[in-house]
């Protein structure tokens, strides 16, 4: 019997967020008799989708992060990994700017077939001169650019070409339900009434998701409506910082806290408006998500416009005010109180977001890429 093709998938950590869930919904969604993904991370710890990956017949691999004060260190861990692996032909890498090392080291590897693909459109965190340097040795190191949305393929490519993937879900499994009584009975374990009025986010508890901004503008909502309940799904390094502000603000009976789970999908079908308040974003799956669920969004204005798939989608600037953002929440409440959400997911299929197809694109482009280094 022909062994799969195995392409390893680089990443910090496959836990639950945007790209690991995109790359997830693949996963779930290929062939595996024909490609198998395997992941090289850059946690010791395990992550939340780990058990899920090596039933699926994948392997995952662990190095140390990536930092400054490593950095030639790393390299030499990263070459003796591609020494000891040199049945991967196809390396595709999800590290932003940090791809230019992985594909580096791929490239003096004579490795043929080294994708980058860009899942946001600013510089995040410290070192940021480096980390716009690196940037810069992406493309003489890669055989493919690929970007999650218009603004971040040029944040992460500048001038140079690059493919738009688009992040995809599976349309079917983020369906709004048609089982109220599952609704209720998940409303009931976790504390909601059937009176709230339910604002919700899925997102890692990190800088970049700004759930401070997020608490004011829900304190401010809480004011103009009493039946209000704030839920946060995930996890992350801020989430105690962020629980003792909402202490502070005495709203520990209002926002509720699921912390990581394997049923994203169930949570939204609680909410009746999403707010994501980021500073900056690539093309949030999750919000493909929350509108293939028929729930109204609220999202910054450093959103890429390409999010905007259906009528569900509003834009507010993080220079408003938190209360300027809860009355624009209570307009959005009454435009869509008479909504069908079950019919939105027709809406994202039509338009090409279903995973059932955006899945077979992306392993053709492993395979013509893969066929044409042969001949080479």
């Amino acid at each position: 019997m022909t062994q799969p093709i195995r392409i390893l998938q680089v990443v910090t950590i496959m836990n639950l967020g945007g790209l690991e869930s995109f790359l997830m919904t693949i996963y779930r969604n290929i062939d595996r008799s024909k490609v198998q993904f395997d992941f090289l991370v850059h946690r010791q710890e395990r992550g939340a989708f780990d058990d899920e990956i090596e039933n699926l017949g994948g392997k995952i691999f662990r190095l140390n992060p990536i930092r400054p004060a490593r950095f030639f260190q790393y390299q030499k861990e990263l070459k003796s990994f591609f020494l000891d692996h040199k049945e991967y032909k196809i390396i595709h890498s999800h590290l932003n700017e940090n791809s230019a090392i992985v594909l580096n080291v791929a490239k003096r590897l004579n490795i043929p077939i080294r994708i980058a693909h860009s899942h946001a459109k600013a510089t995040a965190g410290p070192y940021k001169f480096l980390r716009e340097f690196i940037k810069t040795r992406i493309y003489p190191n890669s055989t493919l650019n690929l970007a999650c949305s218009e603004d971040a393929g040029k944040w992460l490519y500048g001038g140079k070409d690059f493919d738009v993937f688009k992040n995809s879900v599976d349309v079917e499994k983020f369906k709004f339900p048609q089982n109220s009584e599952k609704i209720k009975t998940l409303k009931d374990e976790v504390g909601i009434d059937s009176k709230d009025f339910v604002m919700g986010l899925v997102a890692r508890f990190s800088f970049t998701k700004n759930h401070i901004f997020l608490i004011d503008v829900f304190n401010e909502y809480q004011k103009l409506n009493q039946y209000s309940k704030l839920l946060l799904v995930g996890d992350g390094e801020l989430k105690l910082e962020i629980n003792n502000y909402i202490k502070e603000l005495n709203l520990q009976e209002k926002v509720l806290f699921t912390g990581n789970v394997s049923n994203p999908q169930d949570y939204l079908s609680l909410m009746n408006i999403f707010v994501m308040t980021s500073f900056n974003e690539g093309m949030p799956v999750v919000l493909i998500e929350a509108q293939c669920n028929g729930l109204p969004v609220l999202m910054s204005d450093t959103i890429p416009a390409e999010i905007e798939i259906t009528d569900l989608t509003y834009r507010e600037s993080l220079n408003s005010s938190p209360k300027h953002w809860a009355n624009k929440i209570n307009e959005i409440k009454e435009l869509h109180k008479d909504d069908h959400r079950e019919l939105y997911k027709t809406i994202i299929k039509d338009k090409n977001y279903d995973i059932s197809s955006n899945a077979q694109k992306l392993i053709d482009l492993y395979m013509s890429n893969y066929q044409e280094s042969l001949k080479n």
